[in-house]
């Protein structure tokens, strides 16, 4: 198929499934999983999964740690990706 430019098209897919369990009032534990297939013929699919936890001290304050585990899909290679992230937020 090609697009209105005559360039090709892909037909690929994205999902996300996410849990969250507020183990205690303002302190939520969170687990996610993430796929995604840009439709390139001949790659793979890329894969992730999040661990977090997200903390609401006062409101309009937040806190979360998150930790990211990807496998990406580049042409047939599968690249390891892991990370931490922390953010805070204030807001009115």
């Amino acid at each position: 198929r090609l697009s209105a430019e005559g360039l090709p098209t892909y037909t690929g897919y994205t999902g996300i499934a996410q849990a969250d369990l507020e183990i205690v009032q303002g302190v939520h534990a969170m687990l996610t999983g993430e796929a995604l297939s840009r439709g390139y013929s001949g790659e793979g699919t890329s894969y992730g999964g999040w661990v977090s936890v997200w903390w609401f001290p006062v409101p309009h304050v937040d806190a979360r740690l998150d930790f990211v585990d990807h496998e990406l899909a580049v042409g047939t290679a599968k690249i390891p990706e892991k990370s931490a992230l922390v953010t805070a937020h204030v807001y009115f």
